[in-house]
């Protein structure tokens, strides 16, 4: 929190903002609240920056910003139903997770990595809507 409070109050218009998943140490929801109105604020504020976080709720949320551009980072669909990184950075936003895939890469017993799968099938949460 103390790099977001760094960042909210040395930001000015001539300034280069790099942030990699703010607020990554916090509960998510309130993480995302918190991201979303830092962006509100350096949008206003006028400053060039790049915020890479996996706070996918933001993707929903109606921000008030007229400068806030989404990318992502590219995912190529392998014939077996995997997503693989290109690593190039395109117009748009990813909704995908690379978390599965990632996990069997790295060894993860493949009953955890089922498991997850059937959480994330009983425990889909719904979209955040904000009006």
């Amino acid at each position: 929190m103390s790099q977001l409070r760094s960042i909210i109050s040395d930001a000015t218009a001539k300034s280069l903002i790099l942030y990699d998943e703010p607020c990554k140490g916090t509960e998510v929801s309130k993480g995302t609240f918190l991201v979303a109105s830092v962006l509100e604020h350096l949008d206003g504020v006028g400053c060039l920056g790049a915020i890479s976080t996996h706070l996918h709720d933001l993707l929903d949320m109606q921000l008030d910003t007229k400068r806030v551009v989404m990318k992502a980072m590219e995912v190529e669909s392998l014939k077996d139903g995997r997503l693989k990184p290109t690593w190039k950075l395109v117009d748009g936003d990813c909704r995908e997770s690379l978390a599965f895939d990632t996990a069997r890469k790295e060894g993860v017993p493949e009953n955890i990595i089922q498991r997850a799968e059937e959480f994330g099938k009983l425990h889909k949460v719904e979209p955040l809507i904000c009006t």
